[in-house]
């Protein structure tokens, strides 16, 4: 059978949705080597993969701000300084194990060098919505790109830009166009949603897979036990990286401590049921839940909407209602929104929250879209079918 390299980040959102699929390559006969950071490796070597390390502890220019990164021009920057400083590692590494193909996240920005240089077939595994060159065409998305160009500050831009341009030219490789530094375009894209859920998703070519969520229990979290009651159930989580908002949470408490419901808040790692004075009696907090688990069994789910979370809940057929911490998390509440799977807050403060709420338990049409739109990401086929796709990829390859 063949040999996989995986190239990912250091990000458990870029992470999850990859382990399922990496579980049912090594289940078909494939071996991957995934080449990630220290934090990562125990749920890594859990799939069966081989855990690799990179050649550095972290990825370039850590000193930047969680707020900085979430401009283009610094992420492009630290991705393409990163590939600079691991790409002679990288190369000697792949002629030892001399894979059959590779498999890179989408801001792995080093996995497609890897492919081009040592001419390997190579798939990009895009756990964010995928970019094409039309949205450039939509106002208010160019407004948004100009805006994070702006923001992220021009210089970071020409730095990376510079780097991009030595590499090529020392390894004969063809420069590739700015914007796919955004979409990192290979001949095989695994994209873990929906089309019908992309902005512009009818734009995209035959290259794309849309293979829906990749969802497997990770074992995380405890698993919750809920009251015997007829009571709807709400679960809220700001996930773990935005879960530090103690006046959101206490907007949770005053907004829904009067509703005849069950809410089970999860706090994560950043915040503790002592830090408040107040909790109301139908409140359940944990530190950290299993939410494959728990959307199994809840009515609505208050999230930050992000990626995973947000097609999770879909997944399982939950309406949301959805607070972004950052400019991607936008776009999917728009989308939800259009969906009419939920709603965006554009304003959250405990009236928004309250009147949110009411409105998704009163309204059956949010459960009747969120009841359509799930059964149509379970029938995408997930990481299964992302296996068949890249199996006869690379075997067409050969």
């Amino acid at each position: 059978m063949g040999k996989a390299i995986f190239f990912n980040i250091p990000a458990h959102g870029h992470t999850n949705p990859t382990l399922a699929l990496v579980r049912e390559l090594i289940d078909q006969g494939e071996e991957v080597l995934y080449y990630s950071f220290p934090d990562l490796k125990e749920k890594i070597e859990e799939t069966g993969a081989t855990y690799m390390p990179y050649s550095i502890e972290r990825l370039e220019d850590t000193n930047y701000t969680e707020e900085q990164l979430k401009y283009f021009p610094i992420v492009f920057r630290v991705c393409i300084e990163s590939t600079a400083t691991m790409l002679e590692f990288l190369l000697n590494e792949v002629d030892r194990e001399k894979p059959d193909y590779i498999i890179h996240d989408s801001l792995a920005t080093w996995g497609k060098y890897v492919g081009q240089i040592k001419q390997i077939p190579t798939i990009c595994s895009t756990t964010t919505f995928p970019f094409h060159e039309s949205f450039l065409n939509m106002p208010k998305e160019f407004f948004n790109l100009i805006l994070q160009f702006a923001r992220g500050d021009l210089k970071h831009l020409v730095k990376a830009l510079s780097i991009q341009h030595r590499l090529c030219k020392k390894y004969n490789i063809k420069k590739p166009p700015l914007l796919d530094a955004l979409a990192s375009k290979e001949k095989l894209n695994i994209v873990y949603t929906a089309a019908e859920f992309t902005p512009n998703g009818d734009v995209f070519d035959d290259t794309y897979c849309f293979a829906g969520p990749s969802i497997s229990d990770r074992g995380e979290g405890e698993k919750v036990t809920l009251p015997i009651s007829e009571k709807p159930v709400v679960y809220i989580s700001l996930g773990s990286i935005f879960g530090e908002n103690k006046k959101f949470y206490e907007d949770c408490f005053h907004a829904f401590k009067d509703i005849e419901a069950t809410f089970v808040l999860s706090l994560g790692n950043k915040m503790k049921e002592t830090d408040f004075s107040f909790v109301p009696e139908n409140f359940i907090l944990y530190d950290f839940v299993n939410q494959i688990d728990l959307l199994q069994k809840v009515d609505i789910f208050v999230t930050h909407g992000g990626m995973n979370s947000a097609q999770e809940g879909l997944y399982f057929k939950v309406p949301l209602i959805l607070y972004p911490q950052q400019q991607e998390q936008e776009m999917i509440a728009q989308q939800v929104e259009r969906l009419g799977c939920g709603i965006h807050l554009k304003e959250c403060n405990s009236d928004t929250l309250k009147q949110s709420l009411l409105k998704l338990l009163n309204n059956e049409e949010y459960k009747q879209r969120s009841e359509e739109f799930g059964t149509l990401l379970q029938e995408k086929g997930g990481y299964k079918r992302a296996a068949v796709e890249i199996m006869s990829f690379y075997k067409q390859k050969v």
